[in-house]
């Protein structure tokens, strides 16, 4: 299945090595970074974490607590469209990674897109508070792709099966999200992103306070 979906140029093994982990061994590095650089990956819209790993990995002592995603950050003011208002909201959803801009360089647009590697094992943020010439601000986030998670907590891996432990790439796969409640929902999902778009507040004026 995944040979179909990836399909590698150079050739692709898969190795099972226990409940909900496998090994994919890759005979080219062009092949495996480009899994990689499209993640998430989904299967039934449980999320497939996936990580490099060499061979100074001790199988049994892996973990996988983050993947990268792309996240929409709404209502921004123009004046806050910019890379590096991008890379503050970005290090506070989660690992500011890169942010998508147009082909002239410009962030102005709709929303805000940034590629942030996000932690798993932590509840999505919503929102983010900030400041600007006077106004505040109350920015929605939006996640693209996301995977099912719980909507008590909203914790991705608050259902996590079992982490993989392999020697080249590692898969990670997490089981539904079972419990809901009021507070996450279909409202933080985006399943496909429009045009990309970016915008840059000040760092300082950010509210790094986590959601309620």
């Amino acid at each position: 299945m995944f040979k179909r979906i990836w399909n590698p140029r150079h050739g692709l093994v898969c190795k099972p090595l226990g409940e909900n982990t496998v090994l994919f061994q890759f005979s080219n590095l062009v092949d495996m970074k480009k899994v990689l650089n499209g993640s998430p990956w989904l299967f039934d819209k449980s999320l497939l974490a996936l990580s490099e790993i060499n061979a100074l990995h001790i199988g049994s002592k892996l973990e996988v607590s983050s993947c990268p995603f792309w996240i929409q950050i709404h209502d921004l003011p123009i004046g806050l469209m910019n890379k590096s208002f991008a890379e503050a909201t970005g290090n506070i959803v989660g690992k500011y990674l890169y942010v998508d801009a147009a082909s002239d360089g410009s962030l102005i647009g709709r929303f805000l897109r940034v590629r942030v590697d996000l932690n798993i094992t932590k509840p999505l943020r919503r929102i983010i508070k900030t400041s600007f010439r006077g106004s505040d601000y109350v920015l929605p986030i939006k996640y693209e792709r996301l995977p099912n998670f719980c909507y008590h907590c909203g914790i991705i891996a608050d259902t996590l099966t079992k982490i993989a432990k392999a020697a080249s790439l590692i898969l990670l796969l997490l089981s539904r999200a079972l419990c809901t409640a009021p507070g996450y929902g279909p409202l933080h999902l985006i399943t496909r992103s429009p045009n990309p778009e970016t915008t840059v507040p000040l760092p300082t004026q950010l509210n790094p306070e986590p959601p309620p």
